[in-house]
């Protein structure tokens, strides 16, 4: 499972979310990785490319198996 990871910095405070809302995980990293891209555009930047401040990452998780 793979998670879609925004962090941005407001003043010098890092802030981060799950870009996709807190019950969304992707089933492989491709998934994620074109989510990213969309995300890049939504939030001002351009394809993959995030504003100054800003930045996404895909993270893979067991989905809280031990």
């Amino acid at each position: 499972m793979w998670i879609l990871v925004y962090i941005y910095l407001n003043g010098m405070n890092p802030i981060s979310v799950n870009a996709m809302g807190p019950y969304v995980a992707f089933d492989n990293m491709y998934e994620c990785f074109q989510a990213r891209e969309r995300l890049s555009v939504t939030v001002g930047g351009e394809n993959g490319y995030f504003p100054d401040g800003s930045q996404a990452i895909c993270i893979y998780t067991n989905g809280g198996r031990t």
